[in-house]
């Protein structure tokens, strides 16, 4: 049997036994922005080989747009005190621990992986929000240092913002390394803009949302940007967790 839904025909079947259901998946869908009708991405699920449901396919000036104002939004984000901003990756991390059976249903049903080895991977985003609260102001904290003619002039090191962090991420570990890299980029200031692997986008939405509940005001963008991907000129920090290939060719433009 299966259910008409924003994001196509989507067999009940393939989400027994989880705490998903074809709406659930298309709420997911529907907080990109995009066009859904022209060529869409189609995720499925590899242990059935059965749809999840379709993305937009951002075109370069959506991409652009969502830079855009994840960088305007940085701002105020980076105003915040270094306190306040561990404290909201101090509340992501009890939502992620709260919601961890759905997620692991999500990585499970995106991956195929066992459940042993979705757990492996469930575990790190609040260890290193865990991490980073405890230690984000020693980080960031100004450092002194010996200056060139010292008593006359003094010299110390300060750590501002760079705007946006651009994440690029692998299938394999949907979750993991989606936001592992978020994380500090997020504690220091920045805004984020994530292309989730067309193969695995819904762990990272859901993600978006508990970073949204958890009140990072509007620093997180998440998009499906397809293949190649259009990266734009002006993010200033970049992690790529894909392949070497595609690690070359971003090299050539972008650094």
């Amino acid at each position: 049997m299966s259910l008409q839904t924003t994001s196509g025909a989507v067999d009940r079947s393939t989400f027994v036994g989880t705490r998903w259901d074809g709406e659930r998946i298309a709420a997911l869908a529907a907080g990109v922005a995009g066009n859904s009708e022209r060529d869409p991405i189609r995720a499925r699920a590899p242990a059935v080989d059965e749809p999840i449901g379709t993305v937009p396919r951002l075109g370069e000036a959506t991409i652009h747009g969502a830079v855009e104002r994840a960088r305007d939004a940085g701002g105020a984000w980076a105003d915040r005190p270094v306190a306040e901003r561990t404290g909201v990756l101090d509340r992501f991390a009890d939502l992620v621990e709260r919601h961890q059976a759905e997620l692991l249903d999500l990585i499970q049903l995106e991956t195929g992986k066992a459940r042993r080895d979705a757990l492996e991977e469930i575990v790190d985003p609040p260890l290193w929000a865990d991490y980073y609260a405890e230690t984000a102001a020693d980080l960031l904290a100004d450092e002194r240092r010996r200056s060139l003619v010292p008593v006359v002039t003094t010299a110390e090191v300060t750590y501002d913002p760079v705007g946006v962090a651009g994440i690029i991420s692998p299938w394999n570990y949907p979750l993991a390394l989606s936001f592992i890299d978020a994380i500090p980029a997020l504690v220091a200031g920045n805004g984020v803009g994530i292309k989730p692997d067309d193969r695995t986008p819904y762990t990272a939405f859901r993600l978006r949302v508990l970073y949204v509940e958890a009140k990072t005001i509007g620093t997180f963008r998440i998009g499906p940007i397809g293949s190649p991907p259009l990266v734009p000129d002006r993010l200033y920090a970049r992690a790529v967790r894909s392949s070497s290939r595609l690690y070359r060719r971003l090299r050539r433009k972008l650094w």
